[in-house]
């Protein structure tokens, strides 16, 4: 064993962790992932999460290791084969939300005991909403709450051995206060006699007796209500008569004493009183700002820290957080204070950053997980040029006219309206609370205030400013919000406008305004989150590989000087920021975008194909022209979905299962024609109709016969912005990150796709074929990945030999001239005397040459430093030695070449 290198990981690989694929499990790929050049596992959340979770991040215990998933004891294994194999770890976790439910002991202690539960200080609760002072709202009922309990979905239950009632709904038992035991002991005296009866109505006086905070006391009285019930006959009889005769008022008068409401799921929307994460009702966000709070959930993972066994840290959802900057530097504290070495740790951000804007420098972070940078590799293989063509032909196909910006600014209006209507109308009475506190905004009128708020929010393009707190003043977007609302709205709103203006950008020092300011910052991620990724991307979609995570589908394509002028930034801001190409909220697995990319140099044929593939399928189609089976966009992302997961070897028997939950989860997210509120079955059982038909030989011979020419083309196309973008995230500043099994090709579309098991066994036995290989052997079968794999595993041992060049060495773009000078992009990273220059082709669909080679790049040039003795030894740039990029692109679309002295080799 060697020492784990000091300092950023090298490169990193993304292994989801669950009850299938556990730490042992994860353990077994270890020799693997360290043989192909990793230095780093990036592991999904371990700690422990509801019974069955795939992903983790609905953590219920943050103090100890999920079961599930390994348990203590398959951490320590699983750790101490890490350091065997010289492998570090970086653990994702979760400090924004806990997941609610019977297997949350913190939750289930708040629903019992209230306010006065020591766990109470845990959760983002409103106690003091309007519509259930002192109470936490569940909508877990599956109808309204009158009728739930008049038709038995509300039970008493007790049980004999604990002494314990509690409520039942179906699929679930929820605690009563200690004092309302007193209601169902009452009844039961009243049906019992003699010494039985005193005894229950003397429990039900010590009951009724507790103290808000009287936990020991009511242990002490179940006991001995347990007691009673063993050896009284009477009394057990008593009870279980009581608990059989309640009616729906019992039930009520007994719900109407605990410290939750219980509510029909729909009433969320308008009424929920705590904050979720987004808008999903059984995911509770956490107080994590309050110092004991931070204590409490981060103590486990501090453990870890200390004892060694993590290296990194990535922070989910950090824009969830109140005070993000003041998170990140008290858990910078935390981490340098446990840490045995004094090392620094590596930290991450789960952010999603908007065009243009920066993560705030302040950070004590090294960046982010890298969303931008899947974005900024797949935009500059797009042509930029084509998106009036590619627009017009969707426009036309689908009858959609908007733009992306009218469909984000309609599902912004929507989500306020509708599944984030509670916190935003929390928001609009703090501030107009505020404004009848303080004289000079007294006359405005709630609904001024509710319109000027939505009017900016609908037009912020980040998801949230930072503010505030321990914020470093960052805004960006905001104050072009104001100004648009300023310009929209009517003279009552825009006069409301001057207020929230003052709010939220922190202007105001009213009492009160700080908290709506937090309030306004964490609504505004909800509602982008909500908004944007999760509708609007499924609404509008031209070209659905530039409707990714992070992504500005508005801004079609990237020129090649802004390329390198991200990454040359990149390179000075945040060297140690990761770079994913594909992640575990990948919508589209990096090689179905980069087949789609494609698209844009070919938009004439795929307007034609889309006409013809229609056509085809014609017969399969249902409904009718007033409201077609599948709707017409849901038609055309059918159509970009097959072509970006085109099965080259043949469908597998699982690919119309695959495609159908793809559409499905497509719609639904859509929210038009069906939705996860309020499916349309018959919609989406014409839309499973119509898949199966399509993608079934003996039904849809003509389709595919008609689709598989265009796919294929595009397909090798793919192949080549594959290995592309694979060379840009190896090579380019960043620590780059490879998803699970991405080094082989990732035809994976949304969760739960994306999260299909990897052999990592397989991929061992075939990294041992390829890695001293002819690459361009390789590339003649490119189908089968073993090209993919063979450069991943070249590029992560060029890393490995140098890291130094690859962690600190300069960026530079290295110009290309000639015929396909445009068609190239190439850089440098240079250390020293020390060089690595890489260079790849873009929009090459009309330059294949029938295998992965290219044509038509004979003459154009790059210009190579030029090193050795020259001088004082440094490189000369302006006498570089000219390369043709004609023969090394003939056989293989990538150019790779070390100059000078490399150290470590």
């Amino acid at each position: 064993m060697t020492a784990l290198p000091p300092g950023p990981p090298r490169a990193t690989a993304r292994l989801q962790i669950h009850a299938g694929f556990t730490l042992d499990d994860a353990r077994a790929a270890l020799p693997y992932l360290a043989r192909l050049g990793i230095s780093h596992v990036y592991a999904s959340p371990l700690l422990a999460a509801r019974p069955g979770s795939a992903h983790g991040y609905d953590t219920i215990d943050p103090s100890r290791i999920d079961p599930e998933r390994g348990g203590e004891d398959g951490f320590e294994r699983f750790t101490a084969a890490l350091r065997n194999h010289s492998l570090g770890l970086i653990l994702d976790i979760v400090p924004n939300h806990m997941a609610t439910g019977p297997d949350n002991a913190w939750w289930m202690d708040v629903l019992e005991w209230g306010r006065s539960s020591p766990h109470a200080a845990v959760f983002d609760i409103d106690w003091d909403a309007p519509a259930q002072p002192g109470r936490v709202l569940l909508p877990i009922l599956g109808q309204p709450y009158g009728t739930a309990l008049k038709e038995g979905d509300v039970a008493l239950r007790f049980d004999a051995a604990l002494g314990r009632f509690s409520i039942e709904v179906p699929g679930l038992s929820l605690p009563l206060a200690g004092a309302s035991t007193a209601l169902p002991l009452a009844q039961a005296a009243t049906q019992a006699t003699g010494p039985s009866a005193d005894q229950l109505t003397a429990l039900a006086d010590l009951f009724q007796a507790l103290p808000p905070d009287g936990r020991g006391q009511a242990e002490m009285l179940r006991g001995g209500l347990a007691a009673l019930v063993a050896r009284d006959p009477g009394a057990a009889a008593a009870i279980a008569e009581a608990v059989a005769r309640q009616t729906p008022d019992d039930l009520h008068r007994l719900l109407e004493r605990q410290h939750y409401r219980l509510a029909h799921w729909r009433v969320a929307a308008a009424e929920i009183n705590y904050r979720r994460f987004f808008d999903i009702d059984d995911l509770i966000a956490v107080r994590i700002e309050d110092p004991d709070v931070f204590a409490a959930t981060h103590r486990r993972i501090l453990d870890a820290v200390a004892a060694g066994q993590v290296q990194g840290l990535r922070i989910d959802h950090i824009d969830g957080l109140a005070d993000p900057a003041g998170y990140l530097a008290r858990l910078r504290q935390a981490i340098d204070a446990a840490k045995p070495d004094g090392a620094p740790l590596y930290l991450v951000v789960e952010k999603i950053l908007a065009d243009g804007e920066d993560l705030p420098a302040v950070w004590p972070v090294d960046g982010t997980t890298g969303y931008e940078i899947a974005n900024a590799i797949h935009a500059v293989q797009v042509d930029g040029n084509a998106r009036g063509a590619l627009t017009a032909a969707y426009a036309r196909f689908t009858g959609d006219t908007a733009t992306m910006d009218d469909t984000i600014r309609r599902c912004r209006q929507a989500v306020i309206a509708g599944t984030l209507a509670a916190p935003f109308e929390a928001l609009v009475g703090a501030v107009d609370r505020l404004a009848r506190a303080d004289w000079p905004w007294r006359d405005l009128t709630r609904g001024a205030i509710r319109e000027a708020l939505a009017a900016v929010i609908e037009r912020l393009t980040a998801y949230r400013s930072y503010l505030g707190g321990a914020g470093d003043g960052t805004a960006f977007g905001l104050e072009s919000a104001i100004a648009g609302a300023r310009e929209a709205l009517p003279p009552d709103a825009a006069r409301a406008l001057g207020l929230v203006a003052e709010l939220v950008t922190g202007r105001s020092r009213a009492d009160g305004a700080s908290a709506i300011l937090c309030r306004f910052q964490q609504l505004t991620g909800a509602v982008a989150a909500k908004a944007v990724e999760d509708t609007a991307f499924y609404r509008h979609f031209p070209l659905v590989s530039l409707n990714e995570v992070g992504g500005t589908p508005e801004r079609f394509g990237l020129p090649v000087d802004e390329f390198h002028a991200a990454f040359a930034r990149r390179q000075q801001d945040w060297p140690d920021a990761l770079s994913s190409l594909s992640t575990h909220d990948h919508k589209r697995g990096a090689d179905v975008r980069a087949r789609l990319a494609a698209l844009s140099e070919l938009a004439p044929d795929w307007e034609a194909g889309l006409a013809a593939w229609s056509a085809a399928l014609a017969p399969h189609r249902g409904g009718g022209n007033d409201r077609p089976v599948p709707s017409r966009r849901h038609e055309h992302l059918f159509y970009q979905t097959v072509i970006g997961t085109w099965p080259l070897g043949g469908m597998a028997a699982d690919y119309p299962d695959r495609i159908v939950a793809y559409l499905l989860k497509a719609a639904r997210e859509g929210k038009d024609e069906t939705g996860w509120t309020d499916p349309d079955a018959a919609y989406e059982a014409g839309l499973d109709r119509f898949v199966r038909a399509a993608l079934d030989p003996a039904r849809g011979g003509a389709f595919l016969a008609a689709i598989a020419p265009f796919a294929e083309r595009v397909a090798r196309v793919g192949a080549v912005n594959g290995l592309a973008q694979l060379a840009m995230q190896l090579t380019l500043p960043g620590v780059p990150d490879l998803y699970q099994g991405t080094e082989d090709w990732d035809l994976s579309l949304v969760d739960p796709d994306n999260r299909r098991p990897v052999d990592f066994m397989g991929l061992a036995e075939r990294l041992e074929q390829v890695a001293e290989a002819d690459p361009h052997a390789l590339a003649a079968d490119w189908p089968d990945g073993r090209i993919k794999h063979w450069l991943a595993a070249r590029l992560l041992r060029h890393r490995r030999d140098d890291p130094a060049l690859f962690a600190r060495g300069a960026y530079a773009p290295v110009a290309a001239s000639g015929p396909a000078a445009a068609h190239v992009v190439a850089w440098r990273r240079s250390l020293g005397d020390r060089h690595i220059v890489v260079a790849v082709p873009r929009l090459v669909a009309g330059r294949l040459n029938g295998g992965l080679g290219l044509t038509g790049f004979a003459g154009t040039t790059l210009q190579l430093p030029r090193v050795g003795n020259e001088g004082d030894g440094r490189e000369q740039v302006p006498g570089g030695v000219p390369l043709d990029l004609g023969r090394p692109f003939e056989r293989l679309p990538i150019f790779v070449r070390h100059l000078g002295e490399s150290h470590g080799q």
